[in-house]
C-alpha cells in the first residue's frame, strides 16, 4: 500500500536512523507524492545555502591603502596598509544584493543550488545503479536508484545547517580577528565537510545494500562457461559442441570456489590483504573461481575496507611528507591537515571507483552482456583493489618530489616540456600516468567479464 504524505515527507528524516525502512517508502510512494517532497527538500536546502550566504556577508574584512582610510577608521596598520571591517545587517545585505534589479546574488544561488541537488542526485543515482539493476529495462531500476539516493535528504539538510553554520562563523572570527579563526573552529570545519560528504554516501550504500540484496531467483539453463553455449539435454561425459571444452567442468560447483573472503568467520586483515593481492595480480583466476550468486554483501565490506585503509595511509603518510619536508606552521596545523587530506583522498578513491564501474556497467547492461547486473556489482566491488595501484603511484610519486625535488625535470630536462607542454614534466608524468592506469583497470573489467559472463554458480 502506497505511503501517505506524512510518511513520504519524514522519509528523508527517517533515513538518517533507518535508511533501509526509508527507502521502503520512497520506492512504493506515487510518483506526485514523491516529486513533491523531493522538489519541497530541495527548495529547502536552496533556501538555507541562500540564508547562510547572507549572513556570511554580513561582516567582511578588507585591506586598503592608508591614504584612502578615513581619519576615524579604526582599522590597524599593516606594513603600508590597514584592515577596515564592514558590518551589515541582514535587511541591508539583501537590499544591497537587489540593488541592480529584481534578480540578485540570492536567486542565483538558489537556482545554482536548486540544479546542482538535482544533477547530483540523478548523478549518484548513476554510480549505484550497478547496485540495483538486475535485469530487463533500464528505466525502473534508474527510477528505484534515484529515490534510493532522496532518502539522505535530511542528513544533507542537517550537515548543511552544522557545516555551513561552522563556515560562516570561521569567516566572522577571522574577519573580526586580524589573527584568523582559532584552530578548534578551523579544524572543525575541515574535517567536518568530508566527514559529512562520507555520512552521506555511507548512508547511500546502506540503502542500495538493502534494495540490491532483495532474493531475486534466475531462471538459467546451464551453459558452457567457456563460450557461453546452452548445455541443456548435454551428456555430463560430452564436451561443449561450439568450443570443446568439457561439459562436466562446467556444471562442476568445484569449478567456482568462491573467495575465502567470503567464507563465514574469514573476514579479518590476513584475508583482505590475500584478497586484494590476488584481485590485483590474478584477475582472470580470481574472477574465474569467483561466485556469482551469493550476494554481494561480503564484497561490498571488501570494498567499504579499502576506503577506511586508504584513509588511513593516507593520513599517516601526509603527516611524514609534511614533518619530512619542514612543513611551515604549528604543529597543530600539521596534525590538523593529515586526516583532512587522509578523508579527500579516500572521497577521491570512492569517486574514481564508482565512475569507472559506473562506466563500465553501463555499457555492460546496454549490451545486455550479463544475465544478472549484480555480478557486476560484485566485480565492481572487488576492484577496489586495484586502488592500491593508484595509491601506490601517486605516494611514491610524492614521495619522490619530497625527498629529491623535481628530479624528473632535472633528468629529462625542463626545456623539452615547457616548450611542448608548457608545464615541469612532474606535472606532465602525473595526469599521463594515472591515465595510463586508468586504462589498464578498464582492461581489466574485459578480463573480468569474459570470466563472469557465463557463470552456472
Amino acid at each position: 500500500m502506497p505511503a501517505g504524505w506524512p510518511r513520504v515527507f519524514l522519509a528523508p528524516w527517517l533515513g538518517i536512523v533507518r535508511p533501509a525502512k526509508a527507502a521502503a517508502i520512497l520506492a512504493a510512494a506515487p510518483p506526485r507524492r514523491f516529486w513533491t517532497m523531493y522538489f519541497a527538500y530541495a527548495a529547502v536546502l536552496a533556501a538555507i545555502v541562500v540564508l547562510l550566504a547572507i549572513l556570511d556577508s554580513t561582516v567582511r574584512a578588507t585591506w586598503v591603502p592608508p591614504t584612502s582610510l578615513p581619519a576615524t577608521s579604526a582599522a590597524s596598520a599593516l606594513g603600508g596598509w590597514a584592515r577596515e571591517i564592514n558590518t551589515r545587517t541582514l535587511a541591508e545585505v539583501w537590499r544591497d544584493w537587489h540593488r541592480p534589479g529584481p534578480i540578485g546574488p540570492a536567486e542565483e544561488i538558489f537556482t545554482l543550488v536548486s540544479l546542482i541537488v538535482g544533477a547530483g542526485t540523478a548523478f549518484l543515482a548513476w554510480l549505484y545503479l550497478p547496485l540495483i539493476h538486475r535485469i530487463g529495462a533500464l528505466r525502473p531500476a534508474a527510477a528505484r536508484s534515484f529515490r534510493a539516493v532522496a532518502t539522505a535528504g535530511g542528513l544533507l539538510v542537517v550537515l548543511t545547517v552544522v557545516i555551513g553554520a561552522l563556515i560562516v562563523e570561521a569567516n566572522w572570527v577571522g574577519g573580526l580577528s586580524a589573527r584568523g579563526a582559532p584552530f578548534v573552529l578551523a579544524a572543525a570545519v575541515a574535517l567536518g565537510a568530508p566527514s559529512g560528504v562520507s555520512f552521506v554516501l555511507e548512508r547511500i550504500g546502506r540503502v542500495v545494500s538493502a534494495i540490491g540484496e532483495v532474493p531475486y531467483p534466475l531462471d538459467l539453463p546451464p551453459t558452457c562457461e567457456g563460450c557461453g553455449y546452452d548445455l541443456s539435454h548435454q551428456p555430463a561425459d560430452a564436451r561443449c559442441p561450439e568450443c570443446g571444452d568439457s561439459i562436466g567442468t562446467s556444471l562442476d560447483p568445484a569449478r567456482r570456489p568462491g573467495s575465502k573472503w567470503e567464507r563465514p568467520y574469514h573476514r579479518d586483515v590476513r584475508t583482505c590483504v590475500e584478497t586484494t593481492w590476488s584481485v590485483v595480480t590474478e584477475p582472470r583466476v580470481f574472477y574465474s573461481g569467483l561466485k556469482l550468486r551469493t550476494g554481494s554483501a561480503a564484497a561490498a565490506a571488501f570494498a567499504r575496507r579499502t576506503y577506511i585503509c586508504a584513509a588511513i595511509i593516507a593520513s599517516v603518510w601526509t603527516l611524514l611528507l609534511l614533518v619530512l619536508g619542514g612543513a611551515p606552521g604549528p604543529w597543530q596545523e600539521v596534525v590538523l591537515v593529515s586526516p583532512a587530506i587522509g578523508l579527500c583522498v579516500a572521497l577521491g578513491c570512492w569517486l574514481g571507483h564508482r565512475l569507472g564501474g559506473a562506466i563500465v556497467s553501463t555499457w555492460w547492461m546496454y549490451r545486455d552482456a550479463l544475465p544478472d547486473t549484480r555480478w557486476a556489482a560484485k566485480v565492481l566491488a572487488y576492484e577496489s583493489a586495484f586502488l592500491w595501484v593508484f595509491g601506490a603511484f601517486w605516494g611514491g610519486f610524492a614521495t619522490s618530489i619530497v625527498a629529491a625535488g623535481p628530479w624528473l625535470t632535472k633528468w629529462l630536462g625542463k626545456d623539452f616540456f615547457y616548450k611542448v607542454f608548457g608545464a615541469p614534466a612532474e606535472t606532465v608524468a602525473l595526469p599521463a600516468g594515472t591515465a595510463l592506469l586508468a586504462l589498464v583497470w578498464l582492461w581489466r573489467y574485459r578480463i573480468a567479464l569474459r570470466a563472469i559472463r557465463w557463470s552456472n554458480f
